[in-house]
């Protein structure tokens, strides 16, 4: 699924050679390059590399790039149908899925940058959500895990700075699945 490497290989073949034996075999395999060479990052677009790495930029890259391929890789073709209070169909993807809440007789889908309302309960929603990465953190919100950036007070802050209450019968729990949810990206 992924392939780490060097672009500036020593050896019988260098990186470029390898990317290209590699290409000619799965064109879908992600590729990141890490290389002390920034001269070669225009010539790494011929084999598509999901992202480019500076050596002396490691320690505060490989986290990024590797949650972006994960999100991509496990998260971003797997998507939900949900039927709108509308009666629209809309299909999305789970890993832009921040949170669902409770709305009155309906459920609000709160994703990176807008909502919709659909007819459902969160019971029923709650099951195919948690083997996606998905929690019941309180009796009126499930919560995207790789959404959290903080826990705070009660408070989940999530990335996109929206705050969701957790029960406090559930923190230990919560933090728990955080933590091994960030182990899994880590």
């Amino acid at each position: 699924d992924l392939i780490m490497m060097d672009i500036s290989m020593i050896g019988d073949m260098a990186g470029y050679q390898v990317s290209e034996a590699i290409r000619i075999f799965d064109n879908n395999v992600s590729i990141i390059y890490i290389s002390n060479n920034r001269n070669l990052v225009y010539q790494s677009f011929k084999f598509s590399p999901f992202y480019y790495i500076l050596k002396n930029q490691v320690d505060s890259v490989l986290i990024k790039s590797l949650k972006l391929f994960l999100e991509k890789h496990y998260r971003y073709n797997n998507v939900f149908s949900f039927k709108t209070t509308l009666g629209r169909t809309k299909k999305i993807g789970f890993s832009k899925i921040d949170y669902i809440e409770t709305n009155g007789d309906c459920l609000k889908v709160h994703l990176n940058n807008s909502s919709f309302d659909i007819r459902s309960s969160l019971a029923k929603l709650e099951g195919d959500f948690e083997r996606h990465g998905f929690m019941r953190v309180h009796k009126s919100f499930i919560v995207n895990l790789l959404s959290i950036d903080s826990i705070e007070n009660r408070m989940l802050i999530l990335t996109s700075g929206d705050t969701v209450p957790y029960s406090r019968n559930k923190a230990m729990i919560i933090k728990d699945e955080f933590q091994r949810c960030l182990k899994r990206i880590w």
